[in-house]
């Protein structure tokens, strides 16, 4: 468990330096190393299949709460007020992302 916060937090920090609060682009390096250390690297491809549970969406662990942080990013033209739609975004894997950007960009 500490290996995975451990992980988490260098990637985030990774992410960060050089930017200014609410210009930081996630790299897809960075991305990776999310995925590995919450996921595993077996769940880390774009074949990999992904699911929700225990409140959390996908191979990035989406959960509700920082998908609305991250500005309740969606698959297409899905409403924003939706719970479903939360889910399939956490399961969708450039909606996942866009929601770590969005997240970042916020705080």
């Amino acid at each position: 468990m500490a290996a995975l916060v451990i992980a988490s937090l260098s990637c985030l920090l990774l992410a960060m330096v050089g930017s200014t609060r609410g210009t930081a682009d996630v790299r897809p390096s960075c991305l990776q190393c999310l995925c590995e250390a919450v996921s595993g690297a077996s769940k880390c491809t774009y074949s990999a299949p992904s699911s929700c549970h225990d409140g959390v969406c996908g191979r990035y662990a989406i959960t509700l709460p920082y998908w609305q942080d991250a500005g309740r990013p969606t698959v297409g033209l899905e409403n924003r007020l939706s719970d479903i739609t939360y889910q399939k975004c956490g399961l969708d894997v450039t909606c996942a992302e866009a929601t770590i950007q969005g997240y970042m960009k916020r705080f």
